[in-house]
């Protein structure tokens, strides 16, 4: 063998191309390529995604200055900084927040007064489709309230496509197909998931209709569009510091997958950070590196056999920052080694 030809004693390729005069020659390769069943879910619209409760002392805010509020709920530090709050019919801008109480700016030049128990409306810059722009008096940061989760972009596993720019496992004879049921797109909403163990995303899998068939001669993996991770990683604040690892001065998950356990494979794919204005330098593109279709492909490459630190779109490191939208080699042999997801 000389890489993919057979070549001679002599030294010299034998060809495919035979004539009278070969004495012997060989056939064209002969490729098995493998079918990838993804079935494609998403949540449904976004619900809930704001905190109600009531003021605890009488408050004045004069023409554009920033006051603080003590509320009677418990909020996660820096949540709500760039959100917006609606108490008696108007909106404020939040700049910050600490557990019990809320930084208010006026920009307008009107003082606004309301006494102690009234009721409040809090919400962060959750904004998964950018439509609600940065909050500029506006006052349209919703929580994305009534606005449908959508499915992840699959622009690098396109269905039955041979071309690695735009199916990204035609490098190791993959064919993604997505024949196996018609998506949903209203499994339950969760703005944050509760955990990142195998039991608490296999939890969010309930809308998946082919269970249990990943095998051998049959490989299915679940695709579920979701909103955002935990609370400790949804990138709220902004630069949120990493609680599982401290090392890691920013911590924000795009995505997240399950391996094979009882044919439960599966990723999650979150809407809600996978957008610019979220995390700056990300883009729909998915020849960026920082795109949600690398993201998708990135976890779906879990799902293969495959692991940060391999190279191509696994990183180089264990942050596993894509180098590329391509599978390394490593990452081919891996996965063609592969019984099942």
């Amino acid at each position: 063998m000389n890489g993919i030809d057979l070549i001679n004693g002599s030294g010299q390729t034998i060809p495919t191309a035979c004539s009278l005069t070969e004495p012997v020659c060989r056939s064209q390769m002969l490729t098995v390529w493998r079918r990838l069943h993804i079935e494609v879910d998403s949540m449904r619209e976004a619900d809930g995604n704001f905190v109600i409760g009531t003021t605890v002392y009488n408050t004045r805010i004069k023409p554009y200055l920033t006051v603080p509020i003590v509320v009677d709920s418990t909020l996660e530090a820096g949540r709500f900084e760039n959100g917006r709050v609606v108490i008696n019919g108007n909106s404020f801008r939040v700049t910050g927040n600490d557990t019990d109480s809320i930084l208010v700016q006026n920009n307008s030049g009107s003082t606004f007064s309301f006494g102690a128990a009234t009721q409040f409306q809090l919400y962060d810059d959750d904004d998964f489709n950018d439509d609600d722009g940065l909050f500029g008096g506006d006052g349209t940061l919703d929580g994305d309230t009534g606005e449908d989760i959508p499915e992840p972009d699959r622009a690098l596993l396109t269905a039955e496509s041979d071309d690695p720019n735009s199916n990204i496992f035609a490098a190791a004879y993959i064919h993604p197909v997505y024949d196996v049921v018609d998506s949903i797109d209203n499994t339950y909403f969760l703005a944050n998931i509760t955990g990142d163990d195998g039991p608490s995303l296999r939890d969010l899998f309930t809308a998946r209709d082919l269970k249990n068939a990943s095998m051998d001669e049959y490989w299915n993996v679940y695709l579920l569009g979701a909103y955002q991770h935990t609370l400790s990683e949804d990138n709220d604040p902004t630069d949120e510091p990493c609680i599982s690892d401290p090392d890691i001065p920013h911590c924000v998950t795009y995505g997240i997958s399950t391996p094979f356990d009882g044919g439960d494979a599966g990723t999650l794919i979150y809407a809600e950070v996978n957008r610019p204005n979220e995390s700056p330098g990300y883009s729909p593109d998915p020849n960026n590196l920082y795109s949600m279709a690398v993201t998708v492909a990135h976890e779906i490459a879990h799902l293969l056999n495959n692991d940060h630190g391999q190279g191509g779109i696994m990183g180089i490191d264990d942050s596993g920052d894509p180098v590329s939208n391509q599978l390394s080699p490593t990452m081919i042999n891996g996965t063609r080694n592969l019984m099942h997801p």
